[in-house]
């Protein structure tokens, strides 16, 4: 992982980073509070991992700032900007191994959340698919995914952002299979992508 910039601090300065309340969970809590030993109320959101830990950024938060979260009066990234902001790592083990005091703008900005993305709404899901990338609608930056794993649909439309064309265009008409993670939304079809990663 990256070079944490910071001051160390005690490792069990948060404890054991235990989730109250999961706000995002990808095969794991990836955005969620807790409570430090001394009972504030603290927001983790994932930035990174690798076989040893995974990392954290950690903001004391008020109970006010969460509930503005979940109705969406208040962005992720925004709720991340607060006065102290922390670097956590944790072992594969639960324990946590490391801490930093950071400044936020010392985080790499592509480990944070994308200025304005909110929680995911009740009716988002995340989804993961695997198939072949087929049929590029390059005005509406759209591609069709055929020969589905494991779907009740062998084919789905794709919509994706600017950045990820380079890689839908090298994957277009190629024989491998693609995993796609996305999320969908009740009553629309259509899969947003987040990242796709080829299969060699």
């Amino acid at each position: 992982m990256w070079p944490v910039v910071g001051i160390p601090k005690e490792s069990l300065l948060f404890g054991l980073l235990e989730p109250f309340e999961v706000l995002i969970w990808y095969d794991c809590p990836r955005t969620f509070t807790f409570h430090d030993p001394d009972g504030g109320l603290c927001l983790a959101h994932w930035l990174d991992e690798d076989t040893e830990a995974v990392r954290y950024i950690v903001v004391p938060v008020t109970p006010k700032q969460i509930e503005q979260l979940k109705r969406g009066e208040l962005s992720l990234r925004e709720s991340l900007e607060q006065p102290r902001a922390y670097i956590v790592d944790q072992a594969n083990d639960g324990k946590v191994s490391a801490v930093w005091l950071v400044k936020l703008a010392d985080v790499p900005q592509d480990a944070l959340s994308i200025p304005h993305t909110m929680l995911l709404p009740e009716s988002e899901r995340r989804v993961e698919l695997t198939g072949r990338i087929r049929e590029l609608n390059e005005k509406m930056m759209r591609f069709e995914l055929h020969d589905i794993v494991q779907s009740t649909s062998s084919t789905r439309i794709c919509e994706f952002d600017s950045e990820l064309w380079d890689d839908v265009y090298e994957m277009l008409g190629a024989q491998m299979t693609v995993n796609v993670f996305g999320t969908e939304t009740d009553g629309n079809s259509i899969v947003h992508v987040l990242d796709l990663i080829r299969n060699e």
